[in-house]
């Protein structure tokens, strides 16, 4: 079982953070080892991973955070795993930061895991959004495997809108996931009904993040997750100028 970090014992003064040294974040992390603690974890991401941004003091927290999903009795556990999972996904591949915490990201992976295998009272509900508790921990899960993509976006197909760019004409292309009739339109339709409009039409997962993804939603009978990613992995054409548009274009890393 790999060891999780004193917090104490990190010289947090010598880490970066987001907002230059983490002595601030470091002393934020030992009042949250207190499973009584008052603090808001916005405020801790802000230090660690601001706006997807990652910092050495990130990485450093990797084994506190796992030894706050180790406490038993917290009703603030996942927290501590999706402030990881962000991390992990926010840090490039190879990124010489994680290399001494292999074994503290395998046992988080581990913990999201059996988060989304819980049953009776440990199981996770599903939300009528399709995202959602067990959507930020599929996005915990991802990111902490080293997928970069869907690990930073899932959430976004929730909001039932995602935005992308066509290839050919640079026009900005917006995917309304509408459960009736699914469109992707060049003008924004917050200002009204788009002149122009293409049918969304659904796909199938590719590669292995995808098909985690699907397998999930399907094993959870997570039905408007399933519609949503349905539409996120499907095609479309741009309503500009035709050129074919593949909806997982909006979130490639």
């Amino acid at each position: 079982m790999p060891k999780t970090a004193d917090v104490h014992a990190i010289d947090w003064a010598t880490l970066q953070g987001a907002y230059g040294n983490a002595s601030e974040a470091g002393a934020l992390l030992a009042s949250m080892m207190d499973p009584q603690h008052q603090q808001d974890w916005n405020d801790i991401w802000s230090h660690l991973c601001h706006q997807g941004t990652v910092y050495s003091a990130s990485h450093a927290a990797l084994p506190v955070l796992l030894s706050i999903a180790r406490q038993t009795g917290r009703s603030d556990r996942d927290d501590a795993l999706l402030l990881a999972g962000a991390i992990v996904a926010g840090s490039d591949v190879g990124d010489p930061g994680l290399v001494p915490h292999g074994d503290v990201i395998q046992a988080l992976r581990s913990k999201v895991n059996k988060r989304l295998k819980g049953t009776g009272k440990d199981a996770v509900p599903l939300s009528d959004d399709g995202h959602g508790e067990r959507g930020w921990l599929r996005q915990a899960w991802l990111g902490l495997s080293g997928e970069k993509a869907w690990s930073q976006h899932l959430d976004r197909l929730a909001e039932g809108e995602i935005v992308g760019e066509c290839v050919a004409c640079s026009a900005d292309l917006y995917c309304t996931l509408d459960a009736e009739a699914p469109y992707v339109c060049h003008e924004d339709p917050v200002f009204g009904a788009p002149a122009a409009t293409t049918a969304l039409l659904p796909g199938e997962p590719v590669g292995v993040a995808e098909q985690w993804l699907m397998h999930q939603v399907r094993d959870d009978g997570d039905q408007r997750a399933e519609q949503l990613l349905g539409l996120a992995f499907g095609h479309s054409t741009c309503s500009a100028c035709g050129h074919p548009f593949a909806v997982r274009e909006c979130v490639q890393a």
